[in-house]
């Protein structure tokens, strides 16, 4: 496909790219918040896929792109300490989120089966986001050393 000439200099360049990084953080936790806010409200599944859809298409993809370019974040450090605070605040939104729904389906019953099962639900996504984060920092390291020799090998 050929490339259509920019006609923007670099400042404008810089300014366009932040314009379109908030808007897609915008979208990123506007679809977040939009399936969480339906699904409390009781929306059916079918109501909710398609944005759940694109969340986590939108979601796997940019981690993908970034850690094949080996960049994890603008703040965050990829370090076990790093995953583990991530990975329990999403832990912690799914369990309240998980015990909300509970609370909601239940009429507001079942307290103790609620937090119990909220509980392990969260725990459950600790463990899984722990373990995603940690193999995807590795592999972006891995990918940070590999362009760094690179930029070594041709600097020679």
């Amino acid at each position: 496909m050929k490339r259509r000439k920019n006609n923007l200099d670099e400042r404008q360049e810089q300014e366009l790219l932040h314009i379109e990084h908030l808007g897609m953080c915008f979208c990123f936790w506007a679809l977040i918040a939009s399936v969480a806010v339906q699904s409390l409200a009781g929306a059916p599944w079918e109501q909710v896929a398609a944005e759940w859809t694109i969340f986590m298409v939108l979601a796997v993809g940019l981690v993908i792109a970034c850690a094949r370019r080996g960049i994890w974040d603008r703040h965050w450090k990829p370090n076990t300490r790093t995953n583990a605070a991530l990975s329990a605040a999403a832990g912690l939104a799914v369990a309240v989120f998980v015990f909300c729904m509970m609370q909601r389906n239940t009429g507001g019953g079942f307290f103790a089966v609620s937090a119990g099962l909220s509980a392990v639900m969260g725990l459950f996504t600790f463990a899984l986001c722990f373990a995603v984060m940690t193999v995807t920092a590795r592999l972006t390291l891995r990918r940070q050393r590999r362009l760094e020799q690179l930029d070594c090998d041709e600097d020679e």
